[in-house]
């Protein structure tokens, strides 16, 4: 009889915690539906005020999300651009500069899923078209919202019919030189055609970095004048790693037009870099030559492409 009393008190008790937490979770859903109405941004702050249901983190980070992309978005243009700039403030007795937080979203989005990284990116993206600002496209979207995912937000502005491609020469004829093309050149390859290698190649003409990027947007396009052209330029850089991406480049094209300059370099490039591995319980550090070694390995492609013709 004890031992039914003791199990029937247990029980009792978790039933009642167990409603005590439902009704607390309930409370706390309605406080977070009145932040949403209130637009209340710092209640709906997640990192600072813990939520231990996840169902109610996730309508606050959804929440807070949306309100912050909507209040940017409404801004005017001038605004709306001026947002993306850099400002400046003080920590303690020192001025630095930092992201304005009207446009910095970068830590609000991590860890989020890639359907709410698109909802906060694809108005701001609709917006910067709008304004016509290039510069927030192709250089202070990156910063301000993270680095991954810009190849899926260019597909579905385009998708919606937002034509960046005029934007982007427009962006790149001004001179600019914050241009940021890793998340680019991957989204012009899927998007643009072989007729855009002339254009491309003559607005990147004075930026060695633009036209090093783009090399390989002519090389899938098998635009072979502008990717000589190109890859020729490459092989002088002083840069190392430039130098090897024209012999490679050169290697894809199966253009043998330069392999004299590209002998060169396989025997007397200067680059260096250190490497390490191991062997069985010492770990041995060793040179290599990046430059000599990419080269030689165009080399040996060209010539094995050759002799299978013959």
């Amino acid at each position: 009889m004890l031992a039914v009393t003791a199990i029937t008190s247990v029980g009792c008790l978790g039933a009642l915690q167990h409603s005590n937490e439902t009704r607390h979770t309930a409370a706390r859903s309605q406080r977070i539906e009145a932040a949403c109405a209130a637009k209340d941004l710092d209640a709906l702050d997640w990192k600072k005020h813990y939520e231990p249901d996840q169902k109610n983190r996730e309508r606050m980070q959804a929440c807070f999300l949306g309100i912050k992309t909507e209040r940017l978005v409404a801004l005017e243009c001038p605004a709306f651009t001026q947002a993306f700039e850099w400002i400046e403030a003080m920590d303690g007795s020192v001025k630095v500069s930092k992201r304005n937080p009207l446009s910095d979203f970068a830590s609000d989005l991590t860890d989020q899923s890639a359907a709410q990284v698109d909802a906060v990116r694809l108005p701001i993206l609709e917006k910067a078209v709008a304004c016509r600002a290039g510069g927030v496209l192709f250089s202070d979207l990156r910063v301000g919202l993270g680095d991954q995912g810009w190849d899926r937000a260019f597909d579905a502005a385009e998708h919606k019919g937002l034509h960046l491609y005029p934007l982007l020469l427009s962006y790149v004829r001004g001179a600019h030189t914050r241009l940021k093309t890793e998340h680019i050149v991957g989204w012009l390859a899927r998007t643009q055609g072989a007729k855009q290698c002339g254009e491309l190649a003559e607005v990147t003409r004075n930026d060695e970095n633009l036209r090093a990027d783009m090399l390989y947007f002519f090389v899938q396009k098998g635009c072979k004048s502008a990717a000589h052209s190109v890859a020729a330029e490459l092989l002088a850089s002083p840069a190392a790693g430039y130098r090897a991406r024209g012999c490679m480049a050169l290697r894809d094209l199966g253009d043998r037009s330069e392999m004299s300059r590209m002998r060169l370099l396989a025997s007397r490039d200067t680059a260096r870099a250190l490497e390490s591995g191991s062997t069985g319980f010492w770990l041995v550090t060793f040179v290599t030559y990046p430059v000599r070694e990419a080269c030689q390995d165009a080399l040996n492609q060209l010539e094995l492409k050759a002799s299978a013709k013959r």
